[in-house]
């Protein structure tokens, strides 16, 4: 998810930084839970948002209202998360090298 305060429309491509990761398990049916991670980023060029490096600098009520929207949205497809709480962007890197290579 880019988090950023200018329209965009589908298949823009955004040059983003990493700001951290809301850690997912999710569960659809019977079947065993998995993990679904949801990567958190912001425009590398968006001047508003640049004094915030972390998710942890996102005020509270902007991290609960990505939790809540994640959690809705998953429930509109039958699916059911659990919200882990959310890692650093060093962990999330981390995560992504793990995972995507």
């Amino acid at each position: 998810m880019a988090i950023h305060r200018t329209p965009t429309f589908p298949g823009v491509l955004l040059p983003c930084r990493i700001l951290g990761m809301v850690e997912v398990i999710q569960r659809e049916g019977k079947s065993p839970p998995q993990i679904n991670n949801r990567v958190i980023a912001t425009p590398s060029w968006h001047s508003p948002l640049r004094e915030i490096a972390e998710a942890r600098d996102l005020p509270s009520r902007a991290r609960a209202e990505i939790e809540q929207f994640f959690v809705s949205a998953a429930a509109l497809t039958g699916k059911h998360l659990k919200i882990n709480g959310w890692a650093t962007r060093r962990r999330t890197e981390k995560f992504l090298q793990q995972h995507l290579t």
